[in-house]
């Protein structure tokens, strides 16, 4: 290959394109770093939640009653019987609990939950040889290790809830309340969990209610709140529901009801309350913006070349690598610092550190300080435009798709009445030794 061919403004644009496809290597090395300090985010957090309490999703109550059938084993069936009335009152009190410099939401809560059974209102034809006498009391629960007291009393009468598993849930709470067919109760919990604090909302009428000193709520299950008031000092929410009609589940079914299994996956799925929301989405927003890691490259050295072709300066492809490394740099300063200061904080540092160093180096490749500054407010406008695009989400691609071409058409207009063919002439000339 000749020196003019390799002098070509064509030929430029190659090994400048391969360049940028270079260190999309280690843009996807660094995206697994990122990654792989999610993960020990993710671990620490469950070794916390663990030792204190996980999140809490409670099902129930509800009364489980064995009945015989002609010509089966004892005891074979099952009556599950969800209350006619149900209340369930929580007050959660939340802190931040940190290992290293990892933070995790866990709070301690006292729950009381009333209600009523009513076995001869449910419109279901009850079996007629039920054994009354093994009634039991069920509630089903996530996870029994924040589970500190628990106290039940049905009708007047206290009864010990043990630990076990039970038909709506792989652990949680049950006692034996032998003849109870109708019968008002409470039952009170103090629990320690984490992360979120759900509540099925399985009565024929159904209220709950949870207050809590956590300002950063995040109400996700089955059903929305109807009302929440949300501040400084905490949040307040309740949800009502008058009619089992829109959670596709009757009152009461048969352990040999076709749809008893569908029954209770819908009853989980009402499950509604809240998640102690912590704004932890540095890892999310530093994944997505090394997606971008090809166009902002494209965008810098495009900047580069615009000043190399249109004023006659001449960049050594070994600059370009020194430029795009800087770039990729900032990546790895903007993970490691939202780490310790969050990052908005983070990104402001690293964009303008990044910018900084890429601007001084500028100064040597363009040889004006006006150039460099030039220079420094493109790198300004390229990071203010990818944080932008970091925070909308939702039209994260609108106004991509708008800021390219805005971005193309003003390349276009800077180029219009340029002779490539000039200066692709000019730079094949041979350079005086």
């Amino acid at each position: 290959m000749n020196k003019q061919n390799k002098s070509s403004v064509t030929w430029k644009i190659l090994i400048t394109g391969s360049i940028v496809i270079a260190l999309l290597i280690p843009a996807y090395l660094i995206r697994g770093t990122i990654e792989e300090r999610q993960a020990s985010h993710s671990a620490a957090i469950q070794e916390m939640n663990g030792r204190w309490g996980s999140e809490i999703q409670l099902v129930g109550p509800v009364l489980v009653i064995p009945f015989y059938v002609p010509g089966k084993p004892a005891n074979q069936e099952t009556l599950t019987l969800l209350p006619e009335e149900l209340q369930i009152e929580s007050d959660a009190r939340a802190q931040t609990r940190s290992r290293g410099i990892f933070d995790t939401a866990v709070y301690s809560a006292s729950i009381t939950i009333t209600g009523r059974f009513d076995a001869h209102a449910t419109g279901v034809t009850l079996p007629s040889h039920i054994n009354w006498k093994e009634a039991r009391f069920l509630v089903g629960l996530t996870d029994l290790r924040g589970i500190e007291q628990a106290d039940l009393l049905l009708g007047n009468q206290s009864f010990e809830l043990r630990p076990g598993a039970v038909p709506l849930a792989e652990q949680g709470l049950q006692a034996l309340t032998p003849g109870m067919s109708r019968a008002t109760f409470a039952l009170k919990l103090q629990a320690r969990g984490s992360t979120a604090l759900r509540f099925a909302l399985c009565g024929k009428t159904t209220n709950v209610s949870i207050i809590s000193n956590w300002a950063n709520p995040s109400f996700d299950g089955g059903s929305l709140p109807t009302e929440r008031t949300i501040g400084p000092e905490g949040f307040k929410a309740s949800w009502s529901v008058s009619t089992l009609l829109s959670r596709g589940f009757p009152l009461a079914w048969t352990s040999s009801n076709e749809d008893a299994s569908a029954y209770r996956e819908r009853l989980h799925a009402s499950a509604s309350g809240v998640a102690f929301y912590l704004p932890v989405d540095i890892y999310q927003k530093a994944t997505r913006s090394v997606k971008y890691a090809g166009l902002f490259l494209t965008l810098i050295f495009l900047a580069f070349f615009l000043f190399e072709m249109l004023i006659g300066l001449r960049i050594h492809p070994i600059q370009y690598g020194l430029v795009g490394a800087a770039k990729l740099i900032f990546y790895l300063l903007l993970l490691s610092l939202a780490e310790q200061i969050g990052f908005a904080i983070a990104y402001l540092v690293a964009a303008t550190a990044s910018s900084a160093q890429i601007s001084a180096y500028s100064y040597a490749l363009l040889r004006s300080a006006r150039r460099a500054s030039l220079m420094a407010t493109i790198l300004l406008l390229i990071y203010g435009y990818l944080y932008f695009l970091l925070q909308m989400e939702n039209y994260a691609l609108l106004a991509g798709s708008v800021g390219l071409f805005l971005i193309v058409g003003a390349v276009m207009f800077l180029t219009r009445n340029v002779s490539w063919y000039q200066i692709e002439s000019d730079h094949a000339r041979p350079v005086a030794p």
